[in-house]
């Protein structure tokens, strides 16, 4: 059986991601040789990390929220928030190294990127859920557009590589 997760908790979960995506789009940026992805992932560790502030933010409102007892929502915690917790959506610090040891090209790299995006937004989508109209919810609705361009373009990358190719 789940364990029960409240909207603050998945908010303070979606800013470790967020700070964990920054510092994997930096690892990435350090690590690869082409300009083109040093800038894009240099870019996209910045938003990541001001992702984190502006959940952050959100997170400070919701336990400010949560000692009303029906303005704090609930849900039972699913498989993919287990994964979420224990870094298979993006890799733990300790384990950053091991991951790009393993990763066999820059295409891989792209395509996991890319996977962890759309991963953010199902934890954004599912930490939506909790929050009544208002500001919170469009916090969380301009993070996921942020997110779904990430995603474009990871995609614009990945495909100016196979062209390369």
């Amino acid at each position: 059986m789940g364990a029960i997760v409240s909207a603050d908790n998945l908010a303070l979960l979606a800013v470790r991601l967020e700070k964990r995506g920054s510092e994997f789009y930096r690892q990435a940026a350090a690590r690869t040789m082409e300009p083109e992805l040093t800038e894009s992932f240099g870019k996209l560790a910045d938003e990541e990390a001001e992702h984190a502030q502006r959940i952050d933010a959100l997170a400070r409102e919701l336990r400010e929220a949560s000692s009303n007892p029906e303005a704090a929502g609930e849900m039972k915690a699913h498989g993919c928030l287990k994964a979420f917790v224990e870094g298979r959506v993006v890799p733990n610090e300790e384990d950053i190294d091991a991951f790009f040891a393993d990763l066999r090209g820059t295409d891989e790299l792209l395509k996991k990127a890319i996977n962890a995006e759309k991963d953010m937004i199902a934890l954004l989508t599912g930490l939506k859920a909790f929050l009544g109209d208002g500001r919170s919810r469009e916090v969380i609705d301009r993070l996921i557009v942020d997110e779904l361009g990430h995603i474009a373009l990871l995609n614009d990358l990945f495909e100016d590589l196979i062209e390369r190719t």
